[in-house]
């Protein structure tokens, strides 16, 4: 065994107590996009003339929009996680503004898991992006990310093409990784009876920087971890009758195909529950 394995763990792993997983200026961040996101569709929409909006295929929403959030019952297969299962502070939630013929949408999930034994001792062994083997007593890690989305409505009913921009996080000091994709994604109907919703959003490049442990092989050094994702989800919700809030039941997750400073690929997924308030 490497003899680095049996040393204490590195102090970027200190950090991993942390909760809050996202700055307030990124948060901030994200606010000020989306609200410039809104007065530019909001202005594109009032000023289209209604000779170019009956040409499209599509037909204006019935509803404006929706907030919904569900705890998730996951597993995760990554450096730390070897099928660990989610726990606690596990959640999906999303958000969404329609403006025809286009369409805004958060989309954020956290996976909570204890790392894996697998030293026979309660301990992890793991390698960082510099490739060099860390050692950490079992710990309570978290990983997320979060998406916003600008779309544009193809079809009826609410099938949007989008393009999207992704930022990941965790508690254990790996990089933040940041990328633009793609995607198709089904709105929900909020039908009588029942709706189906789903959506795919594919990432080709994302990509952070990790700095190495002054103690470690690499003092001073600067690593890139990339990978390509994809992102999915699929679920059915059901309307409280008489009220705009409504309940939500799927499958959502995310696949990592590692690229570069990594050695595995990484799956958060698994089956959640949600309520939700569309307007």
């Amino acid at each position: 065994m490497n003899r680095r394995a049996t040393q204490r763990p590195t102090p970027f792993l200190f950090s991993m107590k942390g909760h809050v997983l996202f700055s307030q200026s990124t948060i901030a961040t994200c606010f000020i996009v989306l609200s410039l996101c809104f007065s530019a569709v909001g202005a594109a929409a009032d000023e289209t003339p209604s000779s170019t909006a009956s040409a499209w295929t599509t037909s204006a929403p019935d509803y404006r929009g929706f907030i919904q959030g569900g705890y998730s019952i996951g597993r995760v297969y990554s450096e730390f996680g070897a099928g660990r299962t989610d726990r606690r502070s596990s959640f999906v939630g999303s958000a969404a503004y329609l403006q025809f013929p286009f369409a805004i949408k958060v989309d954020a999930r956290q996976d909570e898991f204890i790392s894996s034994d697998n030293t026979g001792g309660q301990g992890t062994l793991f390698r960082t992006p510099d490739g060099a083997l860390n050692f950490s007593p079992q710990f309570d890690a978290r990983q997320s990310n979060v998406d916003a989305r600008l779309e544009l409505e193809l079809l009826d009913p609410h099938i949007y093409l989008g393009v999207g921009y992704l930022q990941t996080a965790n508690n254990y000091g790996f990089p933040k990784l940041r990328g633009v994709g793609l995607g198709l994604e089904k709105l929900p109907d909020f039908d009588p009876s029942y709706g189906i919703y789903f959506s795919a959003f594919y990432y080709p490049t994302v990509t952070g920087k990790f700095d190495a442990d002054p103690a470690g092989p690499n003092p001073g050094q600067s690593f890139t971890q990339q990978y390509r994702l994809l992102k999915y989800d699929v679920a059915v919700d059901v309307p409280i009758q008489q009220s705009p809030i409504y309940l939500a039941a799927g499958f959502s997750g995310d696949r990592f195909y590692h690229r570069h400073g990594a050695t595995l690929d990484q799956t958060h997924a698994g089956p959640y529950v949600a309520l939700g308030v569309r307007f």
